[in-house]
C-alpha cells in the first residue's frame, strides 16, 4: 500500500496479523462516522463462496471435522444484523473464509451503503514524537481504493534499534454503493487483504 509513511510502517511487505472482533467492528464503524439513517442500495447482497483462493470456512470445517462449529453461523448473522441496524437496515451479508489448513482466515462483511474513509484518532506524528516512539500507535494505509488500519504489534521507542512489526486491524473497500469490511483473527496473518477484497467485490451478487 502506498503512503507517505516510512518503510518500517508498511504492513504489506511483511504481512501482519489482524485482530478480529465482530461486534466491536460494528461499534468502530459507527465511531468512524457511520449513522443509523436509512440507506439506499441493493435489496440483497450475497458474498461469494470463494475469496482469492480461500473457501467458506463452514465448508472446510465440514470436510475436515465432519461438521461446522456449532453456533458459528448464528453468531455471524448477529454481527451482520448489527451492521445493518447501524446503516438504517441496509442489506448485509457476512462470511468467514479459510484455507484448507486454517492458517489464513478472514471475516468479510458487506453492507449496501458507502462508508466514509477510514481514519484513526491515534494517527498522530506529534503524539509519537511526544512519546518518543518510532511510529504512531495506529495509521491508515491505502492500496488504491482499499484502506486498512495498521498498528504496531509492540510500541518501539525511537532510536532503540528495535524493528517495528505491524498488523492490520481492519480493512475496507468502498465501491459501487457498497462497503466491504475485512478482519483477520487475533493470531492469524492477513498478508493480502487488498487482493481478497477486490476478488470478493468482483464476485459479489446483488439482488
Amino acid at each position: 500500500m502506498g503512503t507517505d509513511t516510512a518503510g518500517s510502517r508498511t504492513w504489506l511487505a511483511a504481512g501482519g496479523g489482524a485482530v478480529v472482533g465482530a461486534a466491536a467492528a460494528v461499534a468502530v464503524l459507527v465511531a468512524l462516522g457511520w449513522s443509523g439513517e436509512r440507506a439506499s442500495g441493493a435489496d440483497t447482497l450475497t458474498l461469494p463462496e470463494t475469496a482469492a483462493g480461500l473457501r467458506l470456512q463452514t465448508i472446510v470445517e465440514e470436510e475436515v471435522r465432519g461438521e461446522a462449529i456449532e453456533g458459528q453461523v448464528q453468531a455471524l448473522a448477529e454481527t451482520a444484523e448489527l451492521l445493518s441496524m447501524s446503516r438504517g437496515e441496509a442489506a448485509t451479508d457476512v462470511q468467514v473464509y479459510s484455507d484448507d489448513e486454517f492458517e489464513e482466515r478472514v471475516t468479510i462483511w458487506v453492507v449496501a451503503d458507502e462508508s466514509p474513509a477510514l481514519w484513526s484518532s491515534r494517527d498522530s506524528d506529534a503524539m509519537a514524537e511526544l512519546m518518543v516512539l518510532e511510529t504512531p500507535m495506529e495509521w491508515v494505509e491505502r492500496d488504491g481504493e482499499v484502506e486498512c488500519l495498521v498498528e504496531p504489534i509492540q510500541l518501539v521507542r525511537r532510536d532503540s534499534g528495535g524493528e517495528v512489526e505491524t498488523r492490520v486491524s481492519r480493512c475496507q473497500l468502498v465501491q459501487d454503493g457498497v462497503t466491504l469490511l475485512l478482519e483477520g483473527t487475533r493470531h492469524d496473518t492477513v498478508s493480502r487483504p487488498a487482493e481478497i477484497l477486490r476478488d470478493v467485490a468482483t464476485h459479489l451478487e446483488r439482488g
